[in-house]
């Protein structure tokens, strides 16, 4: 192995951010969920959802996962691709294979 060769590229980040607070429990077993499934997440709560998603921009997440009172009570997720600002609302049930289909996405 020659000491030139590149480094392997660390896997970018989900980020799970709660829109407010109420949902910070459901984004933490969501957050919870994405690790168990193998990928590198970032929780991203506290302040206000610009801090947030500003946070989410600082660890370089690829994807944010946004939970908020809507999407909950209806069972889904907001996926907001960090790089192009492209959002789709995911069904919870079929985030899990949502994720496996995103070819950018590395797990760690």
């Amino acid at each position: 192995a020659s000491l030139l060769q590149e480094p392997p590229v660390a896997p970018r980040p989900l980020a799970v951010v709660p829109v407010t607070d109420a949902e910070q429990d459901a984004a933490l077993e969501l957050a919870f969920q994405a690790r168990h499934e193998g990928y590198t997440t970032e929780l991203c709560y506290g302040n206000n959802m610009g801090k947030r998603m500003k946070h989410a921009n600082k660890v370089a997440a690829r994807l944010a996962l946004i939970v908020g009172p809507d999407e909950l009570a209806n069972g889904q997720v907001l996926v907001k691709d960090l790089d192009s600002g492209e959002q789709q609302v995911v069904d919870m049930a079929n985030l899990a294979e949502y994720l496996t289909t995103v070819q950018f996405l590395y797990r760690s």
